[in-house]
């Protein structure tokens, strides 16, 4: 009884498949591939141009916090996708990047680059003496 049930159980987890070949479509001849129209390059948005490297000691040392980290590739050139980083620090509110690995491809002036770096908020530089109590 305990070896038919055995038996029963054991084949019950088997799963049947089965492949169908004559309904597979047929071979399509390849197409010519399309050359795209070059996109125009990314505009800085306003601040970008603020948003700086440095290193991840400085900023544990200056009090800032990371907000997220980023990662992409980039097929175009360089600076296009530096532009990119920087506007995406911009949008979620970042003032510092910390590189933990930027790419360029020299073989390929048109990418992929790869862009991967931890997106910091610092606090701004204090004036110190320079307002008079009055």
């Amino acid at each position: 009884m305990t070896v038919a049930t055995g038996i029963l159980l054991g084949l019950s987890a088997c799963e049947l498949y089965v492949v169908d070949q004559a309904g597979q479509l047929p071979p399509q001849p390849l197409k010519p591939k399309v050359q795209a129209e070059p996109t125009p390059p990314p505009e800085p948005l306003h601040g970008s141009d603020q948003v700086v490297f440095m290193d991840s000691t400085t900023a544990q040392l200056a009090g800032c916090r990371t907000i997220s980290s980023i990662r992409f590739s980039h097929n175009g050139s360089f600076t296009d996708g530096m532009t990119i980083l920087r506007n995406a620090a911009i949008q979620i509110n970042a003032n510092r990047m910390v590189p933990i690995r930027l790419v360029e491809n020299i073989e390929n002036s048109g990418g992929p680059h790869l862009y991967q770096v931890k997106l910091m908020r610092c606090p701004e530089p204090e004036t110190q003496g320079t307002e008079t109590n009055g």
